[in-house]
């Protein structure tokens, strides 16, 4: 797995909330973001494509819950963690 280059359209920092890591997988060549909202309100990301991906959130009310979205309207809980498996 590698690391590869990922921007928000507003600039991540912890007062905002929201943070993003992407990794590349090379050998199925999917691609994996980490999206991170640090603040206390649920947030909706725009990934700008109509296909959906696997979604995974590891919070209390989740356990690790596997969910389809598409990703343009990814829902990141408030104080969570999602993976998006592309």
């Amino acid at each position: 797995m590698v690391r590869i280059a990922c921007k928000l359209s507003e600039e991540q920092s912890m007062a905002n909330g929201l943070l993003v890591s992407a990794y590349k997988d090379v050998q199925n060549r999917n691609v994996i973001y980490m999206l991170t909202n640090l603040s206390q309100v649920e947030v909706k990301m725009n990934f700008r494509e109509k296909e959906k991906a696997k979604t995974y959130t590891p919070d209390v009310d989740h356990n690790l819950e596997l969910t389809i979205q598409k990703l343009d309207k990814v829902i990141i809980s408030a104080r969570s963690l999602v993976t998006v498996l592309k």
